[in-house]
């Protein structure tokens, strides 16, 4: 490119608005997501051939990290996902077409058999990444407990495929070496570790993103350095004001003081899915307030970001009674709900609140 060409794409950039830069850095980011997700998805018809050997690499990692920078960590992790999801062909297609990431796909190839196989793909596809997790653990839950047959999923006869792409990721495996950090362990109180919890989804939720423990300790050494009283008041501020100017009847989205404060004392400001021990910051309506525009207390309940996610994807059984009485984890009962009208209305609403949340 010529330095005209470079002074003008300097000055068209320059001219953006914020909100035109935001959204284009998001429309790139995007789209460096969706085509990392499609060269991993050709790394294990890389190893099988062994074209990073024909190539004059010394290994499929250094490949990987030099075409795409991908990490030695990612890198392997899609080989073995690959050694898992190679029976499997539904999950396999996710996984070699980059429709779908693979940490979702990761998340059900430990468990999904060839009988399973195209059901763990809808999932994948249906479910945000968290939802996901929750629904895995509980699927296992349910087949230690004897609620649904038990998997054998030991890959004792491997394909020859699997044995090749299993192979290509043991070489040069030891040669890479991961930043040491300083781990801190030590024993906390089921109380500190509910409050550290909590404040930690508290953040969260004011920042929008979700961070790892370290990125939370970091913010809240932070906050203690630079604490900002003025700020704080002009937030509280802020609030109040909101809460007064919206509308408190029954119509309207916001739940009144009373009966949120009734709420979260009745579920000791705990997530209400069975023995879940996160903080319950979200006020889900079961009964969803877009189909029963009221706040009845007994039809609310707090709950965690995750079992949100899950509750939104139409997999949590039973959810119309109690909540101690809650299950998920069953690969059916989202089939089942939309036989009847009520079911298919709720999935009606829950499918609107899963695009409107999607990117």
């Amino acid at each position: 490119m010529n330095t005209t060409g470079r002074i003008c794409i300097s000055l068209e950039i320059e001219s953006l608005s914020d909100s035109e830069l935001y959204q284009k850095c998001k429309d790139f980011g995007l789209q460096t997501r969706i085509w990392k997700r499609k060269f991993a998805g050709l790394l294990p018809e890389v190893a099988k051939r062994e074209l990073h050997k024909k190539r004059g690499f010394s290994s499929i990692y250094e490949f990987a990290g030099k075409l795409a920078g991908m990490s030695h960590e990612a890198t392997g992790k899609i080989l073995r996902i690959a050694i898992k999801v190679e029976d499997k062909p539904a999950l396999k297609n996710l996984l070699i077409s980059g429709d779908q990431g693979w940490s979702k796909i990761e998340k059900v190839a430990w468990v999904a058999t060839k009988e399973t196989d195209g059901k763990w793909a809808e999932k994948v596809k249906s479910m945000p990444q968290q939802a996901l997790e929750v629904f895995v653990q509980e699927f296992r839950n349910n087949q230690e407990s004897g609620q649904n047959p038990r998997i054998n999923n030991d890959l004792t006869l491997k394909s020859k495929a699997a044995e090749q792409i299993e192979s290509i990721a043991n070489e040069g495996y030891g040669h890479f070496h991961e930043n040491k950090w300083t781990t801190l362990s030590f024993a906390v109180s089921p109380e500190t570790e509910f409050q550290l919890r909590y404040l930690k989804q508290a953040i969260e939720k004011e920042r929008k993103i979700t961070l790892t423990w370290n990125e939370f300790m970091e913010e809240v050494v932070k906050k203690c350095k630079t604490t900002n009283t003025k700020t704080s008041r002009n937030t509280n501020s802020k609030e109040v004001k909101k809460q007064k100017s919206e509308k408190t009847d029954e119509t309207s989205r916001y739940i009144p003081e009373a009966i949120k404060k009734a709420i979260r004392e009745k579920h000791e400001g705990r997530c209400a899915y069975p023995n879940c021990r996160n903080a319950g910051m979200i006020l889900h309506h079961i009964k969803r307030f877009a189909l029963n525009k009221n706040h009845n207390s007994e039809s609310i309940v707090p709950i965690c970001k995750k079992h949100e996610l899950l509750a939104h994807t139409g997999e949590i059984i039973n959810e119309d009674n109690q909540s101690d009485m809650w299950q998920t984890g069953n690969l059916l009962h989202k089939e089942e709900l939309n036989k009847t009208l009520e079911g298919k209305n709720k999935l009606s609403i829950d499918s609107k609140v899963h695009m409107y949340r999607k990117e």
